[in-house]
């Protein structure tokens, strides 16, 4: 994989992994009139893809200047970019996880003895919000927009010319650290030096959403808006057709009729919000892919951030039966970038890059406290997530109105020995959750045809443990030390004793508190720690301290707990209990617990 400097990490967000092998596709000599056939597997090699032709034998110097426009190429509907490979340039490809594929190809009429032009495709799959390319002083990183044609191009090298070479004479400059909208056609980017010409192809897949509509009188030949699309849109050009199961059912007032449309582009996707009975289908003409249906079911747990929403839905495809699922969806609110086309690549930008943090994460555990990553579909920037019907611990479900743990000291006991669990099992992975609170916990037993306990979610903030500083969390679990740039195992450990105070009743839910609002994190820098930040860690410590003199009574209920909470909220990171030896602590106690 290419390497990145600090500056390029900060901008890219979290670096690709290397996967899989690459496919070549080559014309056989009778075949040549039907472009490219033949598919011959190279050698496994792991991504970045590299394509150095400056070594090729006997190359054709006149075909160097043969546009892409010219070249007989056959459709393959797993491509969306190709890349032209000019002679004594390198091209490095870095995807998630899809294959790219290598791709040889002649001009449109020429002869079987005209030398091939040899072209490098990008697959978009599931996987895939995003790659990065490297050719020369080419640094580049191309986004898919979500439900549409068009790629934005984010340049985090030099200052690069773009030109449209399809049907139009467009040229800009684009700065560094700058980005593009790219629509369908072949473009040229880089320098009078030295330049790369690809193609972006249309994407294969498509969103329907259907819904059942209680029919009213209109006028003759007026089309039916769904509900979804009436609040944002603009004027009649942007109506869609209806497919509608009995066309004659339009015309009788009061009927129920089950009606399908189709989100057109990337507003119409950003700006869709699911409402009940609305079924969601995802299909590409890609018969190895067999798409997908989500039905929304509307819950009291359904969540709504700034940077995503979550919802349950029944999950169901050609591959596995109907299944509950959690949807989380990584989109802004609609009116944050409807009117401006910097903002909304912005946003599409910054969702691909929270997309791929958390599947590359989560995708790798398996353990019974962690809810498990079921599916995923990078082409919408969306996971699915296992369902569990127990609420989370910050709910009304848990929490008083008063901000008050609802639940009993072998509740407490119960949470801490699962998560401690689920901890030390990231630990074993090298995984910072990097946001443990009670909302992100979810509790309950007993519950039908799920997993009792507690069960942590939400990897939105998850790191590798020796990756770069995430600034993400929420301010009341985030340790003293963040302000120097540490964040470590202990700083897990920190969330989760603030968390079992609040378990423990001897606080309410940190985030209720009125006399401790909230503090941007983005000021917890070179040492700094904001105002609020310091009241709020006196008064922990204040706390700390009260709580371990009243723990030599060992006849109080819960000392032993509250003793090891204790050495959880310790001030310095090294002095905090370990993971192991929270679990080896929990472990004693359930095992005393069973006799």
């Amino acid at each position: 994989m290419a390497e990145y400097d600090e500056r390029q990490l900060a901008l890219l967000g979290p670096a690709l992994d290397q996967s899989e092998e690459s496919t070549k596709l080559q014309t056989s000599d009778s075949e040549q009139q039907e472009f490219f056939t033949a598919l011959q597997s190279l050698p496994p090699s792991a991504l970045p893809l590299d394509c150095d032709l400056s070594e090729t034998p006997n190359p054709s110097d006149q075909l160097a200047d043969v546009s892409m426009d010219q070249l007989a190429v056959r459709w393959d509907p797993r491509i969306r970019v190709v890349f032209k490979c000019p002679r004594g340039l390198t091209i490095q490809i870095d995807q998630a996880e899809q294959q790219a594929l290598t791709i040889s190809s002649r001009p449109q009429g020429s002869s079987e003895h005209t030398p091939f032009v040899d072209l490098i495709g990008c697959i978009q799959g599931r996987s895939d919000a995003m790659f990065s390319l490297k050719a020369g002083i080419i640094h580049c990183n191309f986004f898919y927009m979500p439900n549409c044609d068009n790629v934005i191009m984010y340049n985090w090298g030099d200052l690069l010319e773009v030109q449209c070479g399809s049907e139009s004479e467009f040229s800009a400059k684009l700065p560094s650290t700058e980005c593009c909208t790219l629509t369908l056609g072949t473009w040229k980017v880089g320098t009078p030096k030295q330049a790369l010409e690809f193609q972006l192809w249309p994407r294969q897949y498509s969103i329907t959403i259907e819904e059942e509509r209680l029919l009213r009188k209109r006028k003759p030949n007026t089309r039916v808006l769904p509900a979804a699309k009436r609040s944002h849109m603009p004027g009649p050009d942007r109506l869609p057709l209806m497919h509608l199961e009995t066309p004659l059912s339009l015309s009788l007032e009061g009927e129920i009729a089950r009606i399908a449309y189709t989100l057109a582009d990337d507003e119409d996707w950003l700006a869709y919000r699911p409402s009940e009975g609305q079924t969601l289908s995802m299909r590409h003409q890609d018969a190895d892919d067999p798409g997908y249906c989500l039905a929304y079911e509307h819950t009291r747990w359904e969540r709504q951030s700034r940077i995503s929403h979550t919802f349950k839905a029944i999950m169901i495809d050609d591959r596995t039966s109907a299944k509950p699922v959690v949807v989380k969806s990584f989109k802004q609110p609609h009116k944050m970038y409807a009117q401006e086309e910097g903002k909304r690549r912005l946003a599409i930008t910054s969702a691909a890059r929270m997309w791929y943090t958390e599947f590359k994460q989560h995708r790798q555990l398996d353990h019974p406290q962690i809810a498990r990553l079921l599916g995923y579909d990078a082409r919408i920037h969306t996971l699915f997530i296992e369902f569990h019907s127990f609420p989370d611990l910050s709910s009304l479900h848990w929490r008083s109105n008063a901000g008050l743990f609802k639940g009993s000291h072998t509740d407490a006991h119960r949470i801490l020995t699962d998560i401690s669990s689920a901890l030390i099992y990231l630990e074993d992975k090298g995984i910072l959750h990097n946001d443990i609170k009670p909302g992100n916990i979810l509790y309950g037993e007993n519950f039908a045809g799920t997993r009792s306990g507690a069960i942590l979610i939400d990897f939105g903030m998850a790191q590798e443990e020796t990756g770069s500083l995430v600034m993400g969390g929420t301010p009341w679990y985030v340790p003293r030390e963040f302000a120097e740039a540490r964040r470590g195992y202990p700083a897990d450990i920190w969330s989760l004793g603030i968390s079992m105070l609040y378990l423990r009743k001897h606080i309410q839910l940190p985030e209720k508190l009125p006399q401790y609002q909230g503090w941007n994190l983005a000021e917890c820098r070179g040492g700094h720690i904001p105002e609020q930040m310091l009241r709020w860690l006196k008064a922990i410590g204040n706390l700390q301290s009260n709580l371990q003199a009243s723990c030599w009574n060992s006849k109080r209920e819960g000392y032993e707990l509250d003793l090891i909470i204790c050495k959880m909220l310790k001030e310095n990171a090294g002095d905090r209990i370990t993971r192991s030896e929270l679990v080896q602590q929990t472990r004693e106690w359930r095992d005393r617990g069973s006799r």
